[in-house]
């Protein structure tokens, strides 16, 4: 594998997209295509997507969707290529402006290089002892409340009903307040704008995804817009506050517009991408009762059922559920694929590629590759023991990316996991269909097709 040489960062003003014959070198079909029927395709099975391309081109290939020819790049090598981006040869903005611009600007995934490594150090203060203390709080209070509130012994889908949970978990514990009946116009408003990622309009016309989006945006913009003037003299450990107060020394702090940027893509990221992750270990949970028992036996172990909540000092000795939760993130990644940009040219095994080409990396398609993981798309938590995981690439398991754009908010989502599964765990038996086989969509948001029926029986041990 070759790299380019380090270089001055630098962002051209405009970047062309290469057309076929700058790429002609880079296997891939030279057949007519129909960008929006490789589009659909893609959208529809990332993974069988990739698995095709790969059969028949290898690791590093071109094809040709909405906005020209891209190059995807397949494996650990290139995961680690990609997102450690050591030579600022790749623009995560440019990447997935096209995708997110519209609904989720300016947010930490769509700023690069010098200015997103200001915003990140920023926001340090929201991820440091104090604030992850308020926030371990907030999530123990708000899981114990909400699961008690769940029907038992009768059939429910299990996606809304936690997405429920985590939309109210993330007001309180990244905003500061109980939703109550704004919890609505919030929900639908997110879920406008991740639909907007998928719509094949790119533009608001009246009646299209895109325009739902939008107007989401605008709604939970409004939202914020009222909140900040008051949090920039607030003491309060809530994300929001921590934004509103920040100085970050000659840089200044954020102003109220970066403020509604950050937030509108913290929730969606602490809100949709948690429900994807907890509805899928619901899943395999159901599916796997035998990963049940041991994950209870580890919380009556080292959290006593006598206490009404865990503890943070529990959470290093909760491996099995740490286990559980990652195999879950091998099998659903909650985004798939990664774009960007090139904003230089460079070479990668021994092809070059030059400045605008479109580069995309496929997590999902490196999680299930069978010559790192045995029986790849079976769900084995003990992939993830001590010991296996010291054998493997460091690009072997992105579920949270990578590199200066690793995602910020990965230790509440483990937290997050941990106490969810501790108060459901320890009151409830997750149950099944029998013979019930889950089917999920990988796109824009791992999700179960028909939401995920489940029913929970009441643990005789949880009154006890």
């Amino acid at each position: 594998m070759m790299r380019t040489p380090k270089q001055p960062q630098a962002r051209p003003i405009k970047l062309e997209v290469p057309q076929k014959r700058a790429l002609a070198h880079i296997p891939g079909s030279d057949k007519f295509q129909i960008p929006i029927l490789n589009l659909m395709k893609f959208l529809k099975d990332p993974l069988e997507s990739a698995r095709q391309m790969q059969r028949q081109y290898g690791n590093v290939f071109r094809n040709r969707t909405f906005g020209g020819w891209r190059v995807g790049l397949l494996g650990p090598e290139a995961n680690e290529f990609v997102l450690l981006n050591n030579d600022n040869v790749f623009s995560s903005e440019l990447g997935w402006q096209p995708l997110i611009g519209q609904t989720f600007p300016r947010g930490l995934m769509l700023l690069d290089f010098d200015q997103h490594k200001q915003h990140r150090k920023k926001m340090q203060p929201a991820f440091r002892a104090a604030a992850m203390a308020h926030h371990f709080q907030v999530i123990n209070e708000s899981f114990a409340h909400s699961i008690d509130q769940w029907s038992c012994e009768e059939e429910f889908l299990a996606h809304p009903a936690v997405k429920e949970v985590t939309l109210e978990l993330a007001a309180r514990a990244f905003i500061g307040i109980d939703l109550g009946p704004q919890a609505h116009m919030i929900n639908t408003a997110f879920r406008d704008m991740i639909a907007a990622t998928t719509g094949l309009i790119r533009a608001p016309i009246p009646g299209s995804k895109m325009w739902r989006g939008v107007r989401g945006r605008q709604k939970i913009a409004q939202f914020f817009s009222t909140e900040i003037e008051q949090r920039r003299h607030s003491d309060s450990n809530d994300l929001l506050s921590n934004l509103c107060q920040a100085s970050g020394g000659k840089a200044g702090g954020f102003t109220d517009q970066e403020i509604i940027d950050h937030m509108n893509f913290f929730m969606v990221a602490a809100h949709d991408t948690v429900t994807s992750t907890l509805t899928a270990m619901i899943y395999y949970l159901g599916k796997f009762p035998e990963w049940q028992e041991k994950m209870r036996d580890e919380f009556l172990q080292h959290a006593h059922k006598s206490r009404p909540a865990l503890e943070q000092a529990d959470l290093a000795n909760l491996t099995v559920t740490e286990m559980v939760f990652k195999e879950t993130l091998r099998l659903h990644p909650p985004i798939p694929g990664i774009p960007r940009v090139a904003v230089k040219p460079f070479t990668f095994e021994g092809h070059f590629f030059p400045a605008g080409t479109q580069v995309g990396i496929n997590p999902l398609f490196t999680h299930r590759m069978e010559e790192i993981w045995p029986n790849p798309d079976e769900f084995d938590p003990t992939h993830f023991t001590k010991e296996k995981i010291a054998q493997r690439h460091f690009g072997a398991w992105v579920p949270f990316g990578g590199g200066a754009h690793k995602c910020i908010g990965l230790r509440v989502a483990e937290m997050e996991a941990k106490a969810f599964f501790y108060h459901l765990l320890l009151r409830h038996r997750i149950v099944l269909r029998e013979n019930y086989t889950g089917v999920f969509k990988s796109w824009p948001i791992s999700k179960p097709v028909d939401d995920l029926p489940i029913t929970l029986m009441p643990m005789e041990s949880a009154s006890s």
